[in-house]
């Protein structure tokens, strides 16, 4: 009788640590997204659009920008691009706000001048390594994904 009721104890026992275990696991890999969620260097290129209103360009001029962001995991980012439109090259580099939801999306805000601040909407996805974004930016359509330049587990 001794023996079944230590047996009982050691499995009770052994079910709580397991559940223990099973339950902060679990909650490990369901915690929220926060700014500190983005804090490495991503790259990027988009061919977009920039649409005309008035229909002299034929409706639309496409445009091409490729670059990074450097996100720094406190709201800030800093970042660098080429932007070739019309036969011409333009480098860019500018600075930059962004706010990360707890469900992984979020916003940010380009400085890239004083009279062009753009503002994207972006999800976080495939575990970090990927961001997508849209921006709000009046007369063009561009969206793109953001990729880590950087695979930590040294998977580049």
């Amino acid at each position: 009788m001794k023996r079944i009721i230590f047996s009982a104890a050691c499995v009770s026992t052994m079910l709580a640590i397991v559940l223990t275990f099973t339950f902060h696991a679990r909650a490990e890999g369901n915690k929220p997204f926060t700014n500190q969620s983005l804090n490495d260097k991503y790259g990027f290129h988009v061919l977009a659009l920039s649409l005309d209103p008035t229909n002299t360009l034929g409706g639309s001029n496409p445009f091409a920008v490729g670059g990074y962001y450097e996100f720094h995991g406190d709201g800030t980012l800093i970042g660098a691009d080429t932007v070739s439109r019309n036969g011409l090259i333009t480098p860019r580099q500018y600075t930059g706000t962004y706010h990360v939801n707890p469900d992984g999306t979020g916003t940010l805000q380009l400085n890239i001048s004083s009279t062009f601040q753009p503002v994207g909407n972006f999800i976080i996805v495939g575990s970090g390594k990927e961001v997508e974004i849209i921006f709000a930016v009046p007369g063009n359509l561009n969206a793109f994904t953001l990729r880590k330049q950087h695979d930590p587990s040294g998977n580049d």
